[in-house]
């Protein structure tokens, strides 16, 4: 079994410090991904292949991470992935991965479980044993699931044990999502891009591939959460069946637009409006679908089909 170090930290700030910015100047979280399908919700665990794509950062004050994570109806957050340091942080006890042009960019796993939004715990695992997770261009499965002792969160990568997170599991309240994220002061930079693909979520009755992925588009001013505008230069597209790619030079989305498959969105929006998350033609999934008798209809045979379609599997795998 491969070696793993952990070190962990608990902060009374908000995400994670690796950058910290000086009084009164304004931090911004920039993130990019895909949310998996309404079906995800309450699910007690999630995983997605990432493809390592390690670089050398223009701008010393950004923080770079791309990971899987999930909000949880204890108003908590947990989240897994890996991250980019520069040598402004203290990388002598990081694996180092990548050298260029004499500056290092260090490559880190890591997860973090926030019980509020305020307050959160973080783990830097801090040796990655045999696994070629620090090659790039490999592609590595990250998992969170509920321990099957109901006490804690594991984390796996590639299917092996890594850590643990020791908070009693609760269910998602909103589908599991990855992201491309970027911590910065304001200055725009290289955020990958990095793919992701095969999205899934777990139920009673075992593991589940996403039905239709949707785009996460974020900006937030920090400490407060206040929403931005985030630039043109990062995006999210889909590339293959639940399969995208994240971050800059890639053609922008609209915050909760269907990316795969299209013909899904009816479906989400019937969705949403079941769900009464649908607040009128200026939301996200109206500039994606008019609404009116036939789209309503579409969806409602979409999702008939769609539930039978689980059903069906479910018999068949008890028989």
């Amino acid at each position: 079994m491969a070696s793993f170090r952990t070190v962990f930290g608990c902060v009374v700030l908000v995400l994670f410090s690796a950058i910290t910015p000086a009084y009164g100047q304004v931090q911004y979280s920039i993130q990019v991904g895909a949310r998996e399908d309404g079906a995800a919700r309450s699910s007690l665990g999630f995983r997605a292949d990432i493809r390592t794509n390690i670089y050398p950062d223009a701008i010393s004050n950004h923080w770079d991470a791309f990971w899987i994570g999930s909000n949880l109806a204890n108003g908590g957050f947990i989240q897994f992935g890996y991250e980019l340091s520069t040598p402004i942080q203290d990388c002598s006890v990081i694996h180092l991965s990548y050298i260029t042009n004499h500056d290092q960019t260090c490559m880190l796993l890591f997860w973090q479980y926030w019980p509020n939004m305020t307050t959160y715990i973080t783990a830097t695992l801090t040796s990655f044993g045999p696994t070629s997770v620090d090659i790039n261009g490999t592609w590595h499965t990250y998992e969170i699931a509920a321990a099957s002792n109901g006490k804690a969160w594991s984390l796996k990568l590639d299917g092996q044990l890594v850590s643990s997170a020791d908070f009693t599991p609760v269910p998602s309240v909103s589908p599991p999502y990855v992201a491309a994220e970027q911590l910065t002061m304001g200055d725009s930079d290289r955020l990958g891009p990095v793919e992701f693909r095969n999205m899934s979520y777990l139920e009673s009755d075992g593991w589940h591939s996403a039905e239709y992925i949707t785009a996460l588009v974020s900006c937030s001013e920090l400490p407060d959460f206040k929403h931005c505008v985030i630039p043109d230069e990062y995006g999210v597209e889909d590339i293959g069946p639940n399969h995208i790619i994240a971050g800059s030079g890639i053609e922008s989305a609209q915050e909760g637009s269907v990316l795969w498959p299209v013909y899904k969105t009816a479906y989400s929006l019937l969705e949403a409006v079941l769900l009464g998350t649908y607040h009128g033609p200026d939301s996200n999934l109206a500039t994606h679908t008019s609404i009116g008798f036939w789209t309503i209809l579409a969806g409602v045979l979409a999702l008939a089909v769609l539930r039978l379609r689980k059903k069906l599997g479910g018999a068949v795998r008890r028989s």
